[in-house]
C-alpha cells in the first residue's frame, strides 16, 4: 500500500492553524485534492489506458481518425464518513510525454453545527488516509488498464 507523503504534513497543520485563528469563518465543504502525473513508457501504452478506460467501438463507427480520451470523471458515494464523495479524473497529462494525468478529490459537506470544527476533525482524522486511498485508486487503474482484456 501507498505511504502517505510525510512533506504534506506541514500544508495540514498550516491550514488548520489558519482557521483556528479564523475560527468564525463560514464554511460550507471542504475537499482534500490530490494531483498525480505517471509516464507510461510509450505511446502504445498510452492509448491502451485509454482504450480500456473508454473504449472506442462506437466511437470509430461515426468518428474519423482515432478518437481518443481527453477527460474522464467518475463520482462515487462514499460509505464512511457519511455524505463524503470522491471523484477521480484522468487526462493526458501535459508535463509527462505520454503520461496519465490523475485528479481526485475527496469531497465532504460541512456539519450543520460547528461547521468549521466539523470539517477541520476530518481534516484530521482523513489527511493521510485520504492520500493513501488516492493512490491506491490510482494504482488499481493503472494495473487494471494495462491488463490483457
Amino acid at each position: 500500500a501507498s505511504k502517505p507523503n510525510a512533506n504534506s504534513a506541514p500544508l495540514r497543520d498550516l491550514v488548520q492553524g489558519a482557521f483556528f485563528i479564523l475560527e468564525h469563518t463560514p464554511v460550507s465543504a471542504m475537499g482534500l485534492n490530490y494531483f498525480m502525473h505517471f509516464a507510461t513508457g510509450s505511446e502504445e501504452n498510452w492509448h491502451r489506458i485509454g482504450d480500456r478506460l473508454a473504449p472506442k467501438d462506437g466511437w470509430n463507427e461515426v468518428l474519423e481518425g482515432r478518437p481518443g480520451l481527453l477527460s474522464m470523471t467518475i463520482l462515487t458515494n462514499k460509505d464512511a464518513p457519511p455524505g463524503a464523495q470522491f471523484r477521480v479524473k484522468v487526462e493526458p497529462s501535459t508535463p509527462v510525454p505520454f503520461g496519465v494525468y490523475f485528479e481526485t478529490n475527496e469531497h465532504y459537506a460541512a456539519p450543520e453545527r460547528d461547521s468549521l470544527k466539523g470539517l477541520m476533525g476530518i481534516l484530521n482524522d482523513r489527511w493521510e488516509e485520504a492520500q493513501i486511498y488516492a493512490s491506491k485508486v490510482v494504482e488499481h487503474i493503472l494495473t487494471w488498464a494495462n491488463e490483457s482484456k
